[in-house]
């Protein structure tokens, strides 16, 4: 959604992030794999680097300006709620990607809540076009 105002090399970091966040809970569900094709699809990236441990990544986002930190946040957020409410292991991994971020405790709610709304929304338009079940 906003991944192309990210500059190259974030894209292709982020994209190495969604990869191994899909992973965080070993289960890589439709949804899950739909979005990950979609974000593939919007950077042209067609596979996965390998730079580093998510902890690296994220580290990496980190050290990035706050706007590269907030879409980075809300993609992540979206990918992971796409199927549903968190689970405990991606929560765990939620609460260790806003550590890294320099992004106030009031903004980091208000985009996982606007990532939750808009995970629910293109969920619910997908099942009434009926594509991506």
């Amino acid at each position: 959604m906003f991944l192309r105002w990210l500059e190259k090399e974030d894209q292709e970091r982020f994209i190495e992030l969604a990869y191994k966040t899909l992973m965080v809970d070993s289960v890589y569900d439709d949804s899950e794999k739909i979005l990950f094709q979609e974000f593939k699809q919007e950077t042209g990236i067609s596979s996965p680097g390998n730079t580093g441990t998510l902890e690296d990544l994220l580290n990496y986002f980190g050290g990035k300006d706050s706007v590269t930190q907030k879409i980075v946040l809300f993609e992540t957020c979206s990918m992971l709620l796409t199927d549903g409410p968190a689970n405990a292991k991606e929560n765990d991994f939620l609460e260790f990607a806003k550590g890294k971020f320099q992004i106030s405790e009031d903004e980091i709610k208000a985009i996982i809540a606007s990532a939750e709304e808009v995970a629910s929304n293109v969920m619910k338009a997908r099942k009434l076009i009926g594509i991506g079940l």
